[in-house]
């Protein structure tokens, strides 16, 4: 089984009226990849909820109003803002499984709305062996193993990571090609004061070094 774009551990009756509805949510950061990710799923025809996760995150302010105007700019809908108690933070900036608590919130959001799409915007820029960090919550091993999870709770349950095969630089040409204005996202971990991103976090690095291969291709 893999995660990857549209693709899924195949239900017991492939006709069922879940699957082929096209409603879903979208965990929405404010930041590229999550962006790009929903432009991609709104042009294959999915109708989707945005939600917006504050967990004590230090750029939650900044990430909520970009997550605001992607989502009224490219769904005409304000994104669902969930707030959760404060996730452990360690090395910094960095949270532990984040994406295994965020993912589990948007599953459990999904199922009782009758959402079963749940798309994530992980790219391959975030692997595991990003920047030397361990983010095995950004793995195709670790969705994989989440999509079985999700649907021994519930069968109707589709994960959908369209970037996981992407590369971060080829995500800034996907964007130029969807007119998303690159500008209005926001990726960092450790804003300055003045709310510009601190240019030094993980996340500044690599969107740094992703934007300049992608603007040198």
């Amino acid at each position: 089984m893999t995660t990857t774009w549209l693709q899924k551990t195949e239900p017991e009756d492939p006709e069922a009226d879940f699957v082929q509805s096209r409603r879903g949510v979208i965990l929405l950061s404010g930041g590229l990849d999550s962006t790009v990710a929903m432009v991609l799923a709104k042009a294959q025809g999915f109708d989707l909820l945005p939600i917006f996760f504050r967990y004590g995150q230090p750029a939650a302010d900044i990430e909520g109003f970009a997550a605001q105007v992607m989502a009224t700019r490219h769904l005409g809908i304000e994104p669902t803002v969930v707030n959760l108690p404060e996730i452990c933070i360690v090395q910094g900036s960095l949270f532990p499984l984040r994406n295994l608590n965020l993912i589990s919130q948007a599953a459990s959001i999904a199922s009782g709305l009758d959402r079963p799409h749940i798309f994530v915007g992980i790219c391959s820029a975030e692997a595991p062996e990003s920047e030397g960090c361990q983010y095995n919550d950004c793995s195709p091993e670790f969705l994989d193993a989440l999509q079985e999870t999700l649907q021994l709770c519930d069968e109707r349950l589709i994960l959908h990571a369209p970037l996981i095969d992407t590369p971060k630089r080829a995500v800034f040409s996907l964007a130029a090609a969807l007119s998303i204005d690159i500008v209005e996202t926001f990726s960092c971990l450790e804003p300055r004061e003045n709310e510009a991103p601190c240019g030094e976090c993980v996340s500044c690095r690599e969107r740094a070094g992703a934007q300049r291969a992608h603007l040198g291709a």
